[in-house]
């Protein structure tokens, strides 16, 4: 993997990170705003564990780079946290959009 050019892994090393942590607040926020509801919590902890997933997926990448680009662990890793990360989001929309069109057919 040493064809493969440090600076993208850079780039998704800074980006996850960053993008992980907030989303991360995010979800703690929307918790903590409908904390009284049994329901309400469930989109924040969906974000929470996004957030996860991204920032790990960083966290390899970081890995990846301190290995030279040599570890073939750090690179599956970063791969297996972002693609839990857009399974995740893709359930995430095609829950949201069945339930939008149950609400428009009702």
């Amino acid at each position: 993997m040493e064809y493969l050019h440090p600076k993208y892994f850079k780039w998704i090393h800074i980006s996850s990170k960053f993008l992980g942590i907030i989303i991360i607040l995010y979800g703690i926020f929307i918790i903590i705003q409908n904390f009284p509801s049994i329901i309400g919590p469930v989109p924040g902890l969906a974000s929470i564990l996004l957030g996860v997933y991204l920032y790990k997926s960083g966290m390899e990448a970081d890995r990846l780079l301190k290995s030279d680009r040599k570890s073939k662990q750090a690179f599956e890793g970063m791969l297996k946290y972002y693609g839990l990360f857009l399974m995740i989001n893709g359930l995430l929309i095609i829950a949201a959009i069945m339930l939008y069109i149950i609400y428009i057919y009702l």
